[in-house]
């Protein structure tokens, strides 16, 4: 069986993840918020959570991940929504898959 030393192992969110996820008026680049999913090793997902709700009005994309380098990101709010993503219903569950404020 192989053992993954623990300093390789991914790190687990906990309530500071979960608190800003919940606060997008605490987001530093309002209205996004970089987020990583590490994996075992040096692989990583890079995403970005949206404040469409506050930013435009956009509802429903609150627990949205935008798959997506912050400094990539598409110039408007409909090349954004054509991103790949994935949804959650709750920040919550968001956090169960592994994503974490980067």
């Amino acid at each position: 069986m192989l053992v993954i030393p623990p300093e390789t192992q991914p790190r687990q969110g906990g309530p500071r993840d979960l608190f800003f996820f919940t606060h997008p008026e605490r987001w530093e680049h309002w209205p996004f918020l970089p987020v990583v999913r590490r994996h075992a090793g040096d692989a990583m997902d890079c995403g970005v959570l949206y404040d469409g709700a506050h930013a435009s009005g956009l509802m429903g994309y609150s627990c949205a991940v935008f798959l997506c380098n912050i400094f990539l990101l598409p110039r408007t709010e409909e090349a954004l929504l054509a991103l790949p993503k994935e949804t959650f219903d709750t920040p919550e569950e968001l956090l169960g898959a592994g994503w974490t404020v980067d």
